[in-house]
């Protein structure tokens, strides 16, 4: 069975300032690999995982995702702007998803109830790292919907793929 290559680079090069993070980089992650990046703070990890994300653009070389793929990032540190609940920050996200809204309130349940969050009222503000991550991703979630093939491409220190997480690609700082 051969798998589906989704995103890659070829030869991508970044710096900053006189200093390149990474020079002719080129490599391919495929449907079902997960793919973690280790090295030293600095060391250009999270631009690299921005880059594949098509947050970011190399400053030599290419990146190719597939057609159709949806990919997800969080960020290391999510910020969610004033001081929303953790229902507000969910309610936005269906709703900028396009979800319509006598299904809102259904796969709100479904989807904070899944994710574990008893309180839908509780502030952001006072959620644990982890806990303010799980929120982020069920948000890009909400924008992806159900496709083919997704990417989520996480960012941040300690973090370990959750078997249920299908197609993960890491980079801990």
């Amino acid at each position: 069975m051969s798998r589906e290559l989704l995103v890659s680079c070829d030869s991508i090069s970044k710096a900053y300032g006189s200093e390149p993070l990474f020079e002719g980089l080129s490599l391919g992650v495929f449907e079902g690999d997960r793919v973690g990046l280790i090295g030293p703070n600095a060391s250009g990890k999270s631009t690299l995982v921005r880059i594949l994300a098509g947050l970011e653009e190399p400053d030599q070389g290419s990146r190719a995702a597939r057609k159709h793929l949806r990919i997800g990032y969080v960020a290391q540190d999510p910020v969610f702007g004033g001081d929303p609940t953790v229902g507000e920050v969910l309610g936005g996200a269906l709703a900028q998803a396009g979800v319509a809204e006598g299904e809102r309130e259904a796969r709100f349940a479904v989807t904070l109830g899944r994710a574990g969050f008893a309180d839908t009222d509780q502030a952001v503000r006072t959620l644990s790292g982890g806990w303010r991550k799980r929120l982020a991703i069920l948000c890009i979630q909400q924008g992806q919907g159900r496709p083919a093939a997704q990417l989520l491409v996480r960012g941040g220190r300690r973090e370990r793929a959750r078997p249920r997480t299908r197609r993960v690609l890491r980079a801990p700082d």
